[in-house]
């Protein structure tokens, strides 16, 4: 099995949000809001163990920068352009596993946080 992307939703009234299922099984939510990014592992987001929340614009802005240099092959679809979503989707398409994709945010986040 190979990570891959079930469904996403990056309108402004149906929200920004995305569904990967992870090469070893495991869902993947992702959640966009305003001012945060949420990650889960979870089908639906409703449920699920959070494993992954930032709600610093400073921050989130720093991980979006790295995640564009870290992965520049873009695996997103053609029809996603939030620049939020985008490179968070793209960065776990390149992973096998959800834990990998989690580290490599929260190496950012902590790195960020350091720097201020």
């Amino acid at each position: 099995m190979m990570t891959g992307l079930k469904k996403y939703s990056d309108d402004v009234v149906k929200g920004k949000w995305a569904r990967i299922m992870m090469d070893n099984s495991k869902p993947c939510y992702i959640a966009i809001g305003p001012r945060s990014i949420v990650i889960k592992e979870s089908n639906l987001g409703i449920i699920g163990r959070k494993l992954f929340e930032v709600r610093n614009l400073v921050t989130i802005e720093q991980i979006i920068k790295d995640l564009i240099q870290l992965y520049p092959d873009d695996l997103t679809p053609g029809g996603m352009t939030n620049r939020i979503l985008k490179p968070v989707v793209n960065a776990v398409m390149h992973c096998r596993q959800l834990e990998q994709a989690v580290l490599v945010l929260k190496s950012i986040e902590n790195r960020t946080a350091q720097e201020k």
